[in-house]
């Protein structure tokens, strides 16, 4: 195999759309270090490090995406071809020496190459320690950096910074003991062949992608065969039937809309609660230990900000089940249309806006106003609540877009969908981050402006959508048709 195949092999997996959409990634991130580095002195305090931490995420991703030649090599031991096993281990070693190359003139030119190389060799090390180990070991991890903060401001340790000399050895443990982590967990599948591995030992990148094989299964069904049997939802199935539609078609549509039992959305929200107690308090409780007076604002500002990320990932798993669900070849969705009592195509339409909307406002609109709140109570601003609600009613404004894009079967191409996606994301946490930390000094400058005309632009594109799929759905004979 010649040297081009082995450089082109990671990218030989991702769809056309998402090579675009790594070009303008790389793009922005090269461009937005390069004009960092350049800068005229006096325009930022250390710019450079802003460049720095811009490109250690930009590697973060190249691990990523490099990490993805698991599959291969993982395809290649199944079928016993221990060529292209082979190819996919050297293919992976000339790309990270590719990008490291790429990205030492950076280094040279930040005016710390000791301390920007050490930091960019982080974030390379974390995007392949996140993919190729298993997602039971990441969350730990994860929950050790705060855990490690707060103790050392009870204890009153002095954090080692990059610019201490000892900070070498700290990251040079760090990238060992993560190389060897990451080898020998590719090591370890390459030794599994074609038994099944289970969740507990499943690496983070096999949950990203699917084989060509699975892709024609529902996701549901494989996202139920990786989660553990007490994490799965027990449904409610006797409020089903012809009296009780908006359940009938929820219990229809699965996933996230499936109707619960008490204990079972009890156990799904307090996981998630224990994990954010766990993370969040010991670093509060650190903060306030010295600065008494703001802990009751700081923990606002927490509360608001996980509160709109919150909003944000119900909203994309929401609209991501709805696509999926209407986007799969077979003909169980057309049968929908077949329940009894549901009317003309009309009546079927409007049942089913009224369920998706309504479980919509039942998740969505009290946490809104939750989040609002505890920003107006932190910061004792009308106006920056305000600005919150303004901003996290960018999400309910974007699902109802999606919702009538993919029953109105006008989804938008593949590259645009991703643009946008990745420019109101950003925007939302962006926004929802200063709103929530940022107080009365977002009011001051010209953020506010900035805030709202972004807000304007995010709100006219999806009202646009919505009027151009609901023109669709109109004219369809009934809503539970697959798309083209």
């Amino acid at each position: 195999m010649n040297l081009t195949l082995l450089l082109a092999m990671p990218w030989a997996g991702l769809r056309t759309s998402l090579r675009r959409v790594w070009v303008l990634f790389s793009l922005a991130c090269w461009g937005g270090a390069l004009a960092l580095f350049l800068e005229r002195p006096g325009f930022m305090h250390q710019a450079w490090s802003v460049a720095t931490m811009l490109l250690a995420f930009w590697l973060a991703m190249m691990g990523l995406l490099l990490s993805s030649l698991l599959l291969p090599a993982l395809e290649a031991r199944q079928l016993c071809l221990p060529r292209l096993q082979r190819a996919a281990a050297l293919s992976l070693l000339l790309n990270v020496v590719l990008v490291l190359v790429a990205v030492a003139p950076m280094v040279w030119l930040s005016g710390h190459p000791r301390v920007a190389g050490q930091v960019l060799l982080l974030g390379l090390v974390a995007g392949f320690a996140y993919a190729l180990l298993p997602a039971l070991w990441i969350l730990p991890l994860l929950l050790m950096l705060p855990l490690w903060h707060a103790v050392g401001h009870l204890s009153h340790w002095r954090m080692i910074g990059p610019n201490d000399p000892r900070f070498i050895w700290v990251t040079t443990t760090v990238i060992a003991l993560a190389g060897l982590s990451c080898a020998w967990c590719w090591r370890r599948l390459m030794r599994y062949g074609v038994q099944p591995i289970g969740w507990r030992m499943r690496p983070t990148i096999l949950n990203f992608h699917l084989s060509a094989r699975r892709m024609t299964g529902d996701p549901q069904v494989l996202l139920a065969c990786q989660t553990p049997s007490w994490l799965l939802p027990q449904v409610r199935m006797d409020v089903a039937g012809p009296g009780h539609f908006p359940r009938t078609l929820r219990i229809a549509l699965g996933g996230v809309f499936l109707p619960v039992t008490v204990r079972s959305a009890a156990r799904q929200l307090l996981l998630p609660g224990l994990l954010v107690l766990i993370t969040f308090v010991p670093l509060l409780a650190s903060k306030g230990a010295e600065h008494d007076a703001n802990l009751r604002a700081t923990v606002l500002s927490f509360a608001g900000m996980g509160i709109g990320l919150l909003i944000l990932a119900l909203m994309l798993i929401r609209s991501a089940q709805l696509f999926y669900r209407w986007r799969r070849p077979d003909g169980a969705l057309a049968l929908l249309s077949l329940l009894p009592g549901l009317g003309t195509g009309a009546a079927q339409t409007t049942r089913l806006l009224e369920t998706l909307f309504g479980w919509m406002c039942a998740w969505t609109a009290p946490l809104i106003g939750i989040s609002v709140l505890a920003v107006m109570v932190a910061t004792h601003s009308l106006d920056l609540a305000v600005l919150q609600l303004i901003v996290l009613g960018l999400v309910p404004a974007a699902e109802v877009a999606a919702v009538y894009s993919t029953l109105g079967r006008r989804p938008l191409p593949s590259w645009a969908l991703a643009v946008l996606a990745v420019l109101g994301m950003g925007l939302f946490i962006a926004g929802d981050d200063l709103l929530a930390f940022g107080g009365r000094a977002v009011l001051s400058g010209s953020l506010a402006t900035f805030l709202l005309v972004g807000c304007g632009l995010g709100y006219a594109v999806s009202v646009l959508l919505a009027v151009r799929g609901r023109s669709a759905l109109r004219h369809q004979p009934h809503p539970y048709l697959a798309l083209e």
